[in-house]
């Protein structure tokens, strides 16, 4: 991030250079002021006079602080962090502190171009640095090396959660939605959104995610609220209440995949070196049956997954990556250094240069058993390469 804040800073010394003189002065001119220093100065707060004193911005390699010529007052000025003072024109560096990326673009008033990743330019000047609105959470900053479209900080989050989805086990569904009969879960979850199959909420009523509420670990109550398939997620202010629930239901044994909301990726996006990771916890029923929690990318069966036959829980990181090609990609589960193995590499064609969806999932080998995804992070992770 630093080094492409020094970019942007010379990209808005063009742009800017035609202000009221001592707005901006170059370097050279102004050796004594950031002597410390090789790279641009910026003006930042009065006095000026003939002598150029003033409080300046000075930069050099993205690292940014300030400089001061002079006798001038640096307290009261807007956006000046405290002891941010670099000293005066003898190049002392007393009480010196580097300056934020966030606090360098304040000070400067560096405003990104913004773009969808579809509408990015073809061939900018190399360097040029745009806010992608489509991709991250917030948004991300892309920089464009001369050739390729790059992460400015190598990975952006695209999705996270900390809203239990509870597969369920077996059980049943009264006609107002109380939940019964289930294996006991980890927690009685005061939120939660439950997998159910079609028909069970109502008489007819499709497979998918239910708001539902715990009192305790086998007993709760479910509601006809569903997620939005993609993020971001938001709990219902005013759940809907079931009013025909339709009693004894079977959980999704036999390796039914269960799909979680997702998050677009925009084609292209990965590039040809890029990689698409989630770290997750999964709690799960403490058996010897198999249970399965990963990344998917355009839905299962392409996907990235970690297992579990012993233990309560499923912890690691799923990756699915592109291998050198936006058409093939190799996939590993890995768990955190327990002495645990991880899952074997698998490899899938997926044509990234689309739109394609990505999200977690889970599934288990018996329908009497539980799994609760507690917790997800998926990062896209693309520098350039």
């Amino acid at each position: 991030m630093k080094k492409v804040v020094l970019l942007l800073l010379f990209r808005v010394v063009s742009l800017i250079a035609q202000q009221p003189a001592g707005h901006i002065v170059s370097g050279p001119i102004l050796p004594s002021i950031c002597s410390w220093f090789s790279g641009d100065v910026f003006f930042l707060a009065n006095p000026i006079n003939s002598s150029n004193n003033g409080l300046y911005l000075c930069g050099s390699n993205g690292i940014f602080s300030i400089g001061l010529l002079g006798t001038v007052p640096t307290t009261g000025i807007t956006g000046v962090p405290a002891n941010s003072v670099l000293g005066n024109n003898t190049g002392s560096i007393a009480n010196a502190i580097a300056l934020t990326p966030a606090q360098v673009s304040s000070l400067v008033g560096v405003v990104l171009p913004t773009s969808t990743f579809s509408s990015l330019p073809v061939s900018p000047a190399t360097n040029t640095v745009y806010k992608v609105t489509d991709i991250g959470i917030n948004g991300s900053e892309w920089i464009f090396n001369g050739t390729k479209w790059g992460l400015v900080n190598g990975s952006t989050v695209l999705a996270q959660s900390s809203m239990p989805f509870v597969s369920l086990s077996s059980g049943s569904v009264s006609s107002t939605g109380a939940i019964s009969g289930i294996t006991a879960l980890p927690l009685a979850y005061p939120k939660a959104w439950v997998f159910l199959p079609a028909n069970i909420v109502a008489a007819s009523s499709a497979a998918g995610w239910y708001y539902a509420t715990f009192s305790g670990t086998s007993a709760g109550t479910v509601y006809l609220n569903q997620p939005a398939v993609t993020f971001p997620l938001i709990w219902p202010a005013s759940p809907t209440a079931v009013t025909a629930g339709q009693g004894a239901f079977t959980g999704p044994g036999g390796y039914v995949a269960e799909q979680l909301p997702y998050v677009t990726l925009p084609g292209n996006s990965m590039g040809i070196n890029g990689r698409l990771a989630m770290q997750f916890h999964s709690d799960v029923t403490n058996n010897s049956n198999p249970k399965y929690a990963g990344l998917t990318l355009n839905s299962y069966p392409t996907l990235a997954y970690i297992g579990n036959t012993t233990g309560p829980s499923i912890d690691g990181t799923a990756v699915i990556q592109n291998a050198g090609s936006v058409n093939v990609q190799l996939a590993t589960g890995s768990f955190p250094p327990s002495g645990t193995a991880g899952t074997p590499t698998a490899k899938y064609t997926q044509d990234t240069t689309t739109g394609l969806p990505a999200g977690a999932y889970m599934q288990q080998a018996t329908a009497t058993d539980n799994q609760v995804l507690v917790n997800f992070t998926i990062t896209l992770y693309n520098d350039g390469q």
